[in-house]
């Protein structure tokens, strides 16, 4: 193999990254041929898990890059929270929020229910099943002390679950039409720069108020503060810029796999499946009731309380005609206020379980 070099200080066989590279790229073709939704994060995901098992590539992503990563991600989610939105919500706060307290506590019973598995700590329990934010989550999971290559797995595995199954839910319970999936906005100039400079400023104030997480919280908390605030063109990042942050964090949830971590995987699947079905279940209930007390239909309600499967949803919203706004307003509320909790609640279980809270974190040093 090609002599090692290093990168960012870190040990880099070209070779390796040129196959890790190769393979993945030609998984995000594949994936964007047959519609999968946020194909990047995917396509990472398989060929870093193929890499690592070969024992031939990387073992972890460059800190730095990583870093990069999760800021990027912060900005492209706190973007996502409006002044619109939230005033689209005021009317009916009291149900979007009763709602979303309630899908709060299911991911996070849920999480304590997989952890009672013995191949899972509470840690990696809790931001395994957290609904909301996955690619968020899983960028900090190393850093909050949870098994990285676990909680990437089952994350994705259940936003593909909620994506696959949305539009026939939506189609066959909810009468919803067929969906194809928006185009997304052109992003000018200036929301670049905002997105840029939010993404600078939230990276700083994330190191100085020492915050779990702070490197994609930092980013995201500033970023909403802007949208909200308005008086500048609305933050936004290169479309391209946030598809590489993607594949970094595909990459940094399973460079770090092993046969072993892949076979507790693989044993730890099945509850996982279990519990979001519940989960799933408990939210469509959830949106019903509150899209009756907004006065919309049940489909608005339904759509707006899915535990994730944002394209899904997106699709089948503008396809039917619903309300995209009220829509995706609660949809953005449920993911801010998952990401900036459950670090707080992996912070609380590390200071309060002791050792039995602590997991390898999965970074590739196995």
């Amino acid at each position: 193999m090609t002599s090692p070099g290093r990168i960012f200080g870190e040990q880099v066989h070209p070779l390796g990254w040129v196959i890790l590279l190769v393979l993945t790229a030609g998984l995000v073709v594949a994936a964007r041929g047959v519609g999968i939704p946020s194909p990047e994060i995917l396509a990472a995901m398989v060929a870093g898990t193929a890499v690592a098992l070969s024992g031939r590539g990387p073992r972890r992503v460059p800190p730095p890059l990583a870093v990069a990563g999760q800021a990027v991600m912060g900005t492209a989610l706190g973007a996502m929270v409006t002044s619109q939105e939230l005033r689209a919500l005021a009317a009916d706060w009291v149900g979007v929020l009763v709602v979303t307290v309630l899908t709060l506590v299911i991911s996070f019973g849920s999480g304590f229910l997989l952890a009672l598995h013995p191949a899972v700590d509470r840690v990696t329990g809790v931001l395994s099943m957290a609904a909301g934010g996955a690619s968020g989550l899983v960028a900090v999971a190393g850093d909050l002390g949870g098994d990285i290559r676990m909680v990437g797995t089952l994350q994705y595995t259940r936003v593909l679950l909620i994506t696959a199954s949305t539009p026939p839910i939506a189609a066959y319970v909810f009468g919803a039409p067929a969906a194809a999936v928006p185009a997304g906005p052109s992003d000018g100039a200036g929301g670049v720069l905002v997105g840029i400079g939010c993404t600078i400023v939230g990276l700083l104030v994330g190191r100085v108020v020492r915050v779990p997480a702070g490197d994609l919280l930092g980013p995201m908390v500033v970023t909403a503060a802007v949208a909200i605030w308005g008086g500048v063109p609305a933050p936004a990042l290169p479309g391209v810029v946030v598809a590489v942050a993607y594949v970094v964090i595909g990459w940094t949830a399973t460079l770090g796999f092993t046969r072993a971590a892949l076979g507790t995987v693989v044993r730890v699947l099945p509850l996982s499946l279990g519990l979001v079905f519940v989960l799933m279940v408990v939210s469509a209930v959830a949106g019903v009731w509150l899209a009756r007390l907004a006065g919309l239909p049940d489909l608005d309600g339904y759509l707006a309380t899915t535990p994730g499967g944002m394209m899904a949803v997106l699709a089948v919203a503008a396809a039917s005609g619903g309300n995209v706004t009220f829509i995706t307003g609660v949809q953005a509320v449920r993911l801010f206020l998952m990401l900036a909790l459950t670090p707080l609640l992996t912070g609380w279980l590390h200071r309060h379980a002791g050792p039995a809270s602590s997991a390898p974190s999965g970074r590739g040093s196995d």
